[in-house]
């Protein structure tokens, strides 16, 4: 991200579920890698990502993409996210 690179549609899907990640599962305070990731991410990549998947508002402030089933914030949702396994 800091590199200032063209981002992949893949690249666009994974640094979206890792945002929704670390948000939904409040993460940020708990590591500083988070918490960076979290604050370059947002809000200067959500516009830019949304617009190359094409994502709209929806309800409850989130953005949709329906040609690829992922939503940039919002409630969680599964193809949103990763799913954490906490041993």
């Amino acid at each position: 991200m800091e590199s200032g690179d063209v981002f992949t549609i893949e690249d666009s899907l994974t640094m979206i579920r890792l945002w929704n990640t670390i948000d939904v599962c409040r993460l940020g305070p708990t590591d500083k890698l988070y918490q960076r990731y979290s604050d370059k991410f947002f809000p200067g990549y959500v516009e830019p990502l949304s617009k190359n998947l094409h994502a709209l508002p929806t309800k409850g402030m989130a953005l949709y993409s329906k040609d690829y089933d992922i939503y940039i914030g919002g409630r969680p949702h599964a193809n949103s996210q990763y799913l954490l396994r906490i041993k």
